[in-house]
């Protein structure tokens, strides 16, 4: 059967666990999607779950959009356009412990709220990592099962093998799942910087 689907997805586990036709077992495979999706989105780092947003500042504070997982990079649309640094929220309240307007240099994230110091009004573009798009009865698909429909597969069977107490095939799908995914990661590293030429920093003359 084609892994194309949730719904084809939820059949292949259910075969490959040998669980066919068991009720109790259909019924968890949900969640055995669910928290492999879970561990996708803290170990996956590929050029489709990139996005931009522009968010828009009040008090120099914004919400993070509710599929961030990981920046990439935040720029204050200044002129001309500034390149933010992280820093922590402790370094954040010392060295601008009022927060005073400014030319924007620095941001910090606590929760789900980015903060810009100094304080400005300029909006941020934030270059992010999303959350890979759920797998639902009403989302049937999305790219990571179109590309990669043996990670889902093995991931879920990892997560299915506590519930079926069966040690030795949770170690069997955790290496096939492990060999899936860092094969992912590198095909999309590849993809990225084959052909990027090294560039040697030193300064100028």
């Amino acid at each position: 059967m084609a892994l194309d689907t949730y719904a084809n997805l939820q059949t292949s586990i259910a075969s490959w666990a040998w669980r066919t036709g068991d009720p109790e077992f259909t019924a968890q495979i949900p969640d055995f999607i669910t928290l492999a999706e879970s561990r996708f989105n803290r170990s996956l780092r590929l050029r489709e779950m990139e996005a931009l947003a522009t968010l828009t500042l009040v008090n120099s504070a914004a919400s993070l959009p509710s599929d961030y997982l990981e920046f990439r990079r935040v720029v204050a649309s200044t002129s001309p356009a500034q390149p933010l640094e992280l820093v922590t929220p402790d370094y954040a309240a010392t060295a601008y412990p009022t927060n005073y307007s400014g030319f924007p240099q620095h941001f910090t994230i606590v929760g789900s709220t980015l903060t810009v110091y100094p304080s400005t009004s300029a909006t941020v573009a934030l270059a992010y990592y999303q959350k890979i798009p759920a797998l639902t009865t009403n989302n049937q698909t999305n790219w990571l099962l179109t590309k990669a429909p043996e990670v889902y597969l093995y991931g879920a069977l990892v997560e299915a093998a506590p519930y079926m107490m069966d040690d030795a095939r949770m170690a069997t799908w955790g290496q096939m799942l492990q060999k899936a995914m860092g094969d992912l990661q590198a095909s999309d590293t590849s993809a990225r910087y084959s052909r990027a030429t090294v560039r040697v920093s030193q300064e100028t003359p």
